[in-house]
């Protein structure tokens, strides 16, 4: 690739996200529609945990004001990935726009993505200030030894939020190809919704699963978009573990990566042999 390729190919890539960026900041009023659903979801959960703690006293170390805390990021994780990649893969196969997306300057499959990079960014910056005001004021201990520890943990939160980021990308456009085989992709959605809630750690801490349950999630893209990362911001989980667990997670997302390349030239070798 020659230099004035590579400069127009990142021009070009850069346009797309600040056009991403702008778009999230245009409407704002559709992340807040996101965030109080979700909020509105979450508020359930953590009325019955909080009750729960009372009743039996706290559990596996969840007090009521970590329990507050853990559903709070839990929150963000959950606003901050993009949920409509699945629809806008679908759409742009299923409606006879793929020709024009396979043109672009740069793959299309890293234009949907640079796109929703443009909504994480957005919805970070807009939500985490809300996060750290919700934790200040709650009941919620990090339980660190040491200034040192508490770095450590942090460092290694960054990480752990791009894993989320980029794991929910994946299962989504993952969900979405599978518009070269079906005309109508709502079923697999569906299914994947009610996985994510059983799995991702959006109704309850997984460390609090038996082990050879929290075992077999950990091999699950699902764990590592709200659970893990929310698990280490809290220092649920020991430095070691959680490095072992980030390493694991990025085998996850290699392994989700090799199947969305796999769908992807056998859905194009059909879509050129006889369209969609």
């Amino acid at each position: 690739m020659t230099a004035p390729h590579l400069r127009r190919l990142l021009a070009a890539m850069a346009r797309n996200y600040t056009q991403a960026l702008s778009v999230q900041l245009l409407y704002k009023y559709s992340l807040l529609q996101s965030a109080t659903s979700i909020a509105i979801n979450l508020l359930g959960i953590v009325l019955f945990w909080i009750s729960a703690g009372r009743h039996a006293g706290s559990s596996s170390g969840y007090s009521s004001g970590l329990i507050i805390a853990y559903f709070a990021m839990t929150f963000v994780h959950g606003v901050i990935q993009d949920d409509g990649l699945t629809s806008i893969l679908g759409s742009v196969i299923r409606d006879g726009t793929l020709s024009a997306s396979l043109l672009r300057p740069y793959h299309c499959l890293v234009s949907l993505m640079v796109d929703a990079a443009g909504v994480a960014t957005i919805r970070c910056l807009t939500l985490f200030p809300i996060l750290a005001i919700v934790i200040a004021g709650s009941e919620f201990a990090w339980g660190r030894d040491s200034q040192i520890e508490l770095l450590r943990m942090l460092g290694l939160y960054l990480p752990a939020l791009a894993l989320s980021v980029v794991m929910g990308w994946l299962t989504r456009v993952v969900i979405g190809l599978l518009a070269f085989d079906m005309v109508d992709i709502w079923g697999p959605s569906y299914v994947f919704d009610a996985l994510y809630v059983v799995g991702s750690g959006s109704l309850y801490p997984p460390d609090l699963l038996p082990e050879h349950l929290a075992k077999v999630i950990h091999w699950t893209p699902l764990y590592y978009m709200v659970g893990f990362p929310s698990l280490v911001f809290l220092g649920r989980i020991h430095f070691s573990d959680a490095v072992e667990l980030l390493m694991q997670g990025c085998v996850v997302a290699l392994v989700m990566v090799t199947i969305l390349v796999l769908m992807w030239r056998r859905g194009i070798q059909r879509f050129e042999a006889i369209g969609i």
